[in-house]
């Protein structure tokens, strides 16, 4: 088989706060993904995932800092809290000044619910822009937690109803096992919906039955990197039993997709 290349929808740059991660940096990002074929990702702060709230915009300025040499490698996806300030605005600033290839939201994380309006405006904001919005179902397995710090995932039904509501926006889901990837697509109306693959690891062919269970071009190819090692992902592809052109969508091709769609 000819070897893939890869576009990675989500990695992560900066610190957790309960272990210390190798790779964090730059440096170490650009290791990472050289080491297994990565030519192109969506960048997120780690940092921003613990964030008091306030400082969610310095974390994001830190990011476009960080990864502004490199416009066509590293794009953007920036953390946005609706409770901080007015995400409209800001949202535009970041369009127009950091290079916004898409929104990340941490509702569990940062204590909101999908169900307001202000969410709702964001949503339709990243419809009208063609970026697409990342949500981060759970970030971790909830065995791992520190015992001061357990969050709780999105709950199914209300994630669909926002979902449903929102058909004109391209939705990235992260932190799904395959059974509540099945559960959720069952619930959704929604076509523009897409599954990360970083955090699906068992059972055995886990890549093959997410595909079985919601489709090829619903697969978006992710490590999670630096979080976890790369090769936990690449190697379900390079394992797969998929036919080739299946692989190249969920390699990269599902990847493009989406950043053809942006506007700006």
């Amino acid at each position: 088989m000819t070897k893939l290349t890869y576009f990675d929808s989500n990695i992560f740059i900066g610190n957790w706060p309960f272990h210390q991660l190798r790779y964090n940096n730059l440096e170490g990002i650009f290791h990472l993904m050289e080491r297994v074929n990565i030519e192109k990702a969506f960048i997120s702060s780690l940092d921003s995932v613990f964030c008091i709230d306030r400082d969610i915009p310095d974390v994001n300025h830190k990011l476009f800092k960080t990864v502004k040499e490199y416009p066509e490698k590293l794009l953007p996806f920036y953390t946005i809290n609706p409770n901080v300030f007015n995400s409209r605005e800001y949202v535009e600033m970041l369009v127009n000044n950091c290079n916004l290839h898409g929104i990340r939201l941490y509702p569990t994380y940062h204590d909101y619910s999908l169900h307001t309006t202000e969410v709702d405006g964001i949503a339709e904001h990243a419809s009208e822009l063609n970026v697409p919005i990342f949500i981060t179902f759970r970030f971790e397995d909830e065995r791992v937690h520190h015992p001061v710090a357990k969050v709780p995932p999105l709950i199914i039904e209300e994630l669909s109803k926002f979902l449903n509501n929102h058909p004109e926006t391209t939705f990235i889901i992260g932190g799904m096992r395959i059974t509540d990837a099945e559960e959720l697509l069952n619930q959704l109306t929604h076509q523009k919906v897409f599954f990360e693959l970083s955090f699906v690891q068992t059972p055995f062919r886990s890549l093959e039955l997410l595909v079985e269970k919601v489709g090829v071009d619903r697969v978006l190819f992710g490590t999670g990197l630096p979080y976890w090692y790369p090769e936990c992902t690449t190697l379900k592809l390079e394992t797969s039993i998929l036919p080739y052109d299946d692989l190249q969508k969920i390699a990269k091709d599902n990847f493009q997709k989406i950043i053809d769609q942006r506007v700006r």
